[in-house]
């Protein structure tokens, strides 16, 4: 065993085989460097906080300068709520490296969450002007923006980011956001679609791009959408936001089944099967219509399965049946959403 191979690991993403090693290296070590404490850290981040808070303090107490393990250990504090040690070990951080941009962008959540908005504003700025390496302080300064009612100034802040990372989907889809909440839907539109084309694969993207969809009225396409990323990733608000978006087409049962997806994911969501029941007696105004409607519903799911081209009829969208999902038969979603 050699330090090379916990390296290798290391690098290759093998948390549990990498931490493994380094754990050895360190009790077979009589002064173990600060290094290994910290990537063993690094390793039991998600599988151990505690153990990973541990270890980040053992890297700090062998070499005090050590700002990658402050940077760490912090944000598993801001995680577990501790705000404030958060807080302490960055600004211990920035004794060591005062300009250190990811330093500074980190302690713009944590600012925020003390209270402190125009202090997390400054951070950010600072953050930004230094050029950082990602792009995690441009987001961190435009939603302390945002919460500072800048959403112009936070508008600027990600197309600069865009402009340093053209292809990082985040911050085309933070832009579409903003630009949704400003009402501009067309360069929502656009963002959302951009973002996609950077990474075709994450449900949030089409989440935004299908509420974006929906709120210029153009609802076929948002319920494409929609169901993309409910197909990829399905949530309770995800089920509800299809569920919605189906209700403007007046597809009531589709839109009824999508409320009772978001209820069973999510029982607190009172207000998704609330809508389902309310909807029912305005179109089916007798128990006995009621009734006669559930068996046919019943029938047509079994319909709406079998005719679901390509999909695996276990696949609670399949469910649904394509006849909603007007344009989308099976093939590629992407040409449909203009990505």
């Amino acid at each position: 065993m050699t330090e090379q191979q916990a390296d290798e690991l290391y690098a290759q993403a093998q948390w549990e085989e990498a931490a493994a090693l380094y754990a050895q290296l360190i009790a077979e070590t009589r002064d173990p460097p600060a290094l290994w404490f910290f990537r063993l850290g690094a390793c039991r981040m998600e599988a151990d906080p505690a153990a990973a808070i541990a270890h980040f303090a053992r890297a700090v107490a062998t070499d005090p300068g050590y700002v990658k393990a402050y940077i760490n250990w912090a944000l598993l504090c801001h995680r577990q709520g501790d705000v404030q040690r958060a807080d302490d070990l960055l600004r211990q951080a920035l004794v060591w490296e005062p300009e250190n941009p990811i330093l500074l962008g980190n302690r713009v959540p944590v600012l925020l969450d003390l209270g402190g908005i125009a202090e997390a504003i400054a951070a950010g700025e600072q953050a930004i002007a230094h050029l950082p390496p990602t792009v995690t302080p441009y987001l961190n300064l435009a939603r302390a923006l945002v919460r500072a009612g800048q959403r112009a100034a936070a508008i600027a802040c990600l197309q600069t980011a865009h402009q340093r990372f053209p292809q990082n989907g985040d911050v085309l889809f933070g832009l579409g956001e903003l630009y949704q909440q400003a009402l501009a839907l067309e360069p929502a539109i656009a963002a959302f679609q951009a973002a996609l084309r950077c990474d075709p694969a994450k449900a949030l993207f089409y989440e935004g791009l299908g509420q974006a969809y929906v709120v210029a009225h153009r609802f076929d396409l948002g319920v494409v959408a929609l169901q993309e990323a409910v197909r990829r990733e399905p949530t309770a608000a995800r089920w509800a936001a299809l569920g919605n978006a189906l209700g403007h087409q007046d597809n009531l049962p589709a839109a009824i089944a999508a409320w009772e997806q978001a209820h069973a994911l999510d029982p607190r969501r009172e207000e998704d099967l609330w809508r389902s029941r309310l909807a029912l007696p305005a179109v089916y105004e007798s128990a006995e219509a009621y009734a006669a409607w559930g068996e046919r519903f019943r029938q047509n799911h079994r319909d709406w399965a079998e005719a679901s081209v390509g999909r695996d009829r276990t696949d609670p969208v399949a469910a649904l049946g394509y006849s909603f999902y007007l344009p989308y038969r099976g093939e590629d979603v992407l040409p449909w959403l203009g990505v």
